[in-house]
């Protein structure tokens, strides 16, 4: 079969074979969906109003690395495991970022839609 060599542990090499690379890529993918879909699912009950924002916070990040530990053993013992499991942290990470980075909506200033349509209605009538 084919493979890469990849030096580790003092120069030590093993060989990533495409069936281990292809394995811990759709475990990545599985573990980023399911930690997506975990903050989805507490985020939508905190936006519902169903729980308080600060609780939901709280139990995403209490039960975060729990999933992710349930995820590590669907990762193969190969080289290439750590690096694809270190991405899911990551994404969250980045995820994080954007969200806060974001910036928020800008409301309507009251009034602002009656001006325009005031003005619409002047140039019909002129």
């Amino acid at each position: 079969p084919v493979s890469l060599a990849v030096a580790f542990d003092g120069g030590v090499l093993a060989a990533i074979t495409p069936a281990a690379l292809g394995r811990d890529a759709a475990s990545a993918s599985v573990c980023a969906g399911a930690a997506w879909m975990w903050v989805a699912f507490w985020s939508k009950l905190a936006a519902d109003g169903r729980i308080q924002p600060n609780l939901s916070r709280k139990i995403i990040h209490t039960g975060s690395a729990p999933l992710f530990m349930l995820c590590w053993p669907l990762f193969s013992p190969a080289p290439s495991a750590p690096i694809l499991a270190g991405a899911v942290p990551l994404l969250q990470i980045i995820r994080l970022y954007r969200a806060g980075r974001a910036q928020p909506a800008q409301p309507t200033p009251v009034g602002a839609a009656e001006a325009d349509d005031t003005a619409d209605l002047v140039k019909a009538i002129s």
